[in-house]
């Protein structure tokens, strides 16, 4: 938490950015590890399960037009702030680690009932490393 609040504090929108984007780096290099599969489906199961496994109340809805992501509880309650870097944040790493761009729907800092994520058409028949477009 001290840690963001100092981030929250770095005035240049470059250097922020860096910052933020070098932990989106270190968190997607440390899950990559333990998440399994070669598709951005397989990678979103396998994620899900490991955030399961952390109390964090999280889903994977395959039945949707476009598959989602939802996370019941914000992972960071307390880093949430008068924006949505930290929500920021948390999409870049599901697509650093998925493989494939995800998009936010909804957020609970909005007032919606939990947060969505959307994983973008064709993520399916993504191979792993092949990044994010």
């Amino acid at each position: 938490m001290v840690l963001w609040e100092q981030v929250q504090k770095i005035e240049d929108p470059s250097v922020k950015r860096k910052v933020i984007a070098g932990a989106v780096e270190r968190l997607s290099q440390r899950y990559q590890l333990a998440v399994r599969g070669d598709t951005a489906e397989e990678r979103t199961r396998s994620l899900v399960e490991m955030f399961a496994e952390r109390q964090i109340p999280i889903s994977f809805d395959e039945n949707s037009e476009l598959p989602l992501i939802r996370v019941g509880d914000c992972p960071y309650p307390t880093l949430v702030g008068e924006n949505h870097e930290i929500c920021d944040m948390e999409q870049e790493l599901l697509a650093s680690v998925i493989g494939h761009p995800v998009d936010r729907c909804q957020c609970r800092q909005d007032g919606d009932s939990c947060c969505t994520f959307e994983i973008a058409q064709g993520a399916t028949d993504l191979e792993r490393g092949a990044g994010v477009s």
